[in-house]
């Protein structure tokens, strides 16, 4: 089964049916902020960093078997450090082609949940811990799971000058 293989850091599998009220995305669609009345309204600058890796969540969360080999890399690294772009490490070709095209296998990741974290805070660098329920299928069934990412994410200065995700940190 690719699980163990392509979504390191995961928490174990579940079988079960989605819910029909959940709302579930492809990759690479946007995603809205969780809306929370009880939530406190972040500052512009913590909007933005939040924003930034629920971005970098919605393109790497999921795949799908259709896509080239690497689109999901390729769609993360958009929104991420160059070093950080590097050291992703996603799924080799054979695996690729074995595992999630010959299973036909698709993972849908709910809108991410994303929260500032205890880690370092500065203007240009925060700790975040980001999490989805994700649902991959394939020709053996259907699987639900919790993804968890602990990311770094950085101001860029330069031409872009926006919030990218950067490394992944322990702990947040």
């Amino acid at each position: 089964m690719v699980l163990g293989v392509v979504l390191g850091g995961c928490q174990g599998p579940t079988v079960a049916m989605p819910s029909s009220s959940s709302r579930v995305m492809q990759p690479g669609s946007p995603v809205s902020p969780p809306v929370s009345s009880s939530a406190p309204t972040p500052s512009a600058g913590e909007g933005l960093v939040l924003a930034a890796a629920r971005e970098w969540a919605s393109r790497w969360c999921g795949w799908d078997w259709r896509d080239p080999h690497g689109a999901r890399e390729s769609r993360a690294r958009e929104v991420m450090t160059p070093d950080a772009g590097r050291a992703l490490i996603g799924t080799d070709s054979d695996t690729w082609a074995r595992e999630v095209v010959g299973t036909h296998e698709t993972a849908t990741c709910a809108p991410a949940t994303v929260q500032l974290s205890t880690g370092p805070r500065t203007d240009t660098r925060a700790h975040v811990a980001i999490s989805a329920a994700r649902t991959v299928r394939n020709d053996s069934g259907l699987a639900t799971e919790t993804w968890r990412e602990n990311r770094r994410v950085v101001l860029a200065y330069g031409p872009s000058g926006r919030w990218l995700v950067d490394v992944a940190v322990v702990g947040g």
